[in-house]
């Protein structure tokens, strides 16, 4: 089968929706001019890092028109592309590419015994008809011609067979898998109509019993292999970053379903694994370094089991029945020592009977650390660790911890005492508390006008010593700001219920430069109020809330941006419900999720949720469903796969092709 020395692709710098102008193959590939005639009808693919659309063109002297579109960044219409370069491929190897009459080429296709008119082939015949045996069996068209997809063979290692009527003009060679582990055949005609099958030797394979809530991670030892999907309901790959960055550019590997559904699973998706099913809303989710769960909000049971306000799930999402501190209100926002030690905010005045105002600290085995009692005067919604030296901010409604006078935000030491050195004094509640990585700075969020007796309108930066970052300008935010993360560059994402910063309109999101300034090109421009905010590997940004679009496109109150602020198009995991505030945790490849929504996708997973993330962008993502009829053909122990043949493009970018069925 010729797989990357048979393929195309070109560049263009074209910008809108029309007809594209080809720069040239890029190297190891062929331009569209030298595998195809002028005036072919061929399945392409353009891209770009954000935009990409999938179609049907044809072919001129150095260019490609766009007649259908099926696929695109741009909800399935044509992309009007930006400008800067582009890939432009096809989405077949070039002698499967041109389109012919054939209906059944492409993805979702049923083959049963009458839809399709398959004909017994034997060995030798001349004509297609009362065949009792059959080395092949060829598939066609309802009309009757030869533009056959599917051919099944009975282990003979050779042989030559007649089509009738003849085969079309031009030579097709199709490779087939069989059982798992032996032979393959690829199947050639001549044009003429005579096709003959060759014994290509042992396939590698791979078998795999996938689902969407345990996927396969591609890694580089796939590159070459037919990965078979044992499942008689689903599987699931995925590309990871960290596994398939070593992977080299046109490395291809196969994936074959077996009467079952091959999903490639996207950023966003669902993770279908039950996150202990809480019976009412999660605020935070703090992930262990065992991948346990520890989970805090205004649930009082956990999987039908009391566990009042705060729990730990198992990394299987299960209940770990050994951890119960028992709170008596709810718990507003958690962090984690380096010691495994929970630090724990909220309204609650007790832990597990024991007086506890507001903030609490959790041994590792789930009981109380009697040692550390800060005992502040009023509910406290922010919590953070500074990683240099274990001291604990927390922020809030208070205005005195063990007594003495502390207005909203106040760091405390390891033992739970007051950091009487730290007093930066806010004049309101801060509801989100950020340590920089770099430097232990610290940044604030919330409704405060006023830090250190400077106007600084909620927002700040705090000097590790407790004083104002005065190199940090007001960034004039007028409503309260919810959550924030710190990019990898030191910019600023800001979510809250604001609609303006820096005197400019901002609704509900917003970016500010290191220095406290706007950043001038982010916009994403929600219609309500943003709640929750955290920043993937690849600098993508996820916000969560109560909006129900986001730049005027519908995104339920969750959606990722991508970095200049332009809504992700390809992710759109639909809650049907409100994220909390601070509600986004993100690990390595998934983002946790909770609040008071009941379903995401449409299915029910209420309160909690876990999606994929950090996979690599993937062109074109069919799912591949395949039923095969065994009434009236002789199709005895022939394999049941379809497959596709996924092919790396360039860093971060895919390919997909679809073989024809077995």
């Amino acid at each position: 089968m010729p797989l990357l020395a048979d393929r195309v692709r070109e560049t263009t710098t074209t910008t809108g929706t029309g007809t594209v102008t080809l720069g040239g193959a890029v190297s190891g590939y062929q331009t569209f001019n030298s595998a195809f005639s002028n005036g072919s009808s061929v399945y392409y693919v353009i891209a770009s890092d954000t935009q990409w659309e999938v179609g049907i063109g044809t072919t001129g002297t150095g260019t490609l028109s766009r007649d259908t579109i099926l696929r695109s960044s741009n909800a399935g219409a044509a992309v009007s592309f930006s400008a800067g370069g582009k890939d432009v491929f096809c989405s077949y190897v070039a002698d499967r590419a041109v389109t012919t009459s054939d209906s059944a080429t492409l993805t979702n296709k049923t083959i049963s015994g009458s839809s399709n008119t398959l004909s017994d082939i034997p060995n030798g015949a001349t004509t297609a008809t009362n065949a009792s045996t059959a080395s092949a069996i060829v598939a066609r068209d309802a009309n009757g011609s030869s533009s056959f997809k599917n051919v099944k063979l009975d282990g003979t290692s050779s042989g030559t067979v007649t089509l009738q009527p003849a085969a079309t003009a031009g030579t097709w060679s199709l490779t087939f898998p069989t059982t798992a582990g032996t032979a393959g055949y690829a199947l050639t005609t001549n044009g003429s109509g005579v096709a003959s099958w060759t014994d290509i030797g042992a396939t590698t394979d791979s078998a795999i019993t996938p689902s969407l809530a345990s996927p396969y991670d591609i890694t580089t030892s796939d590159v070459g292999k037919r990965l078979l999907m044992n499942s008689t309901t689903q599987g699931a790959v995925r590309f990871l970053s960290s596994n398939t960055s070593a992977i080299a550019v046109g490395a291809q590997l196969k994936l074959a379903s077996m009467e079952a559904t091959t999903a490639l699973i996207a950023d966003g998706q669902l993770d279908q694994t039950t996150l202990g099913a809480p019976n009412n809303g999660v605020r935070k989710i703090a992930r262990q370094s065992d991948g346990k769960l520890i989970i805090v909000g205004d649930f009082t049971t956990v999987g039908g089991t009391t566990r009042n306000y705060i729990a730990r799930l198992n990394s299987d999402g299960t209940l770990d029945t050994g951890y119960n501190p028992n709170a008596n209100a709810l718990v507003d926002s958690v962090a984690l020592q380096s010691d495994g030690k929970a630090v724990i905010v909220g309204n609650f005045t007790t832990i597990g009977g024991t007086a506890r105002n507001y903030i609490a600290r959790i041994n590792t085995d789930g009981t109380l650390d009697t040692a550390f009692d800060p005992n502040a005067s009023a509910r406290t919604l922010a919590v953070a660790v500074q990683s240099s030296d274990q001291k604990v901010l927390v922020g809030g409604n208070f205005t005195t911890i063990g007594g003495t006078a502390r207005n909203y935000l106040a760091r405390l030491n390891t033992d739970g005492t007051l950091d009487t050195g730290y007093n930066p004094a806010p004049n309101n509640p801060v509801r989100v508390i950020v340590v920089q990585a770099a430097d232990g700075k610290a940044m604030i969020g919330g409704d405060f006008t006023v830090v250190v007796a400077t106007v600084r309108n909620r927002v700040a930066r705090i000097n590790t010593a407790g004083t104002l970052d005065t190199g940090f300008a007001d960034p004039n935010v007028n409503g309260t700001v919810h959550d924030l993360a710190i990019q990898s560059d030191g910019k600023y994402v800001i979510v809250g219920a604001f609609t303006s910063a820096a005197s400019t309109t901002r609704n509900r999101c917003a970016r500010l430069n290191t220095g406290g300034t706007l950043d001038t090109g982010f916009n994403p421009n929600c219609n309500n109020t943003a709640q929750a905010v955290a920043i993937d590997s690849v600098g993508k940004i996820w916000i969560g809330g109560i909006f129900t679009t986001v730049s005027s496109i519908g995104r339920n109150r969750i959606t990722r941006l991508n970095t200049d602020g332009s809504v992700d198009v390809s992710v759109n995991p639909n809650f049907g419900g409100e994220v909390y505030p601070g509600g986004l945790t993100l690990t390595s490849d998934r983002l946790y999720a909770g609040g008071v929504f009941l379903t995401v996708s449409t299915l029910s997973y209420p309160y909690v949720a876990r999606l994929f993330v950090e996979t690599v962008d993937v062109v074109t993502a069919p799912n591949v469903t395949l039923t095969i009829a065994d009434s009236g053909y002789n199709i005895t122990n022939v394999p049941r796969y379809g497959v596709l043949t996924v092919e790396k493009m360039a860093s971060g970018r895919w390919l997909m092709t679809e073989s024809n069925f077995l």
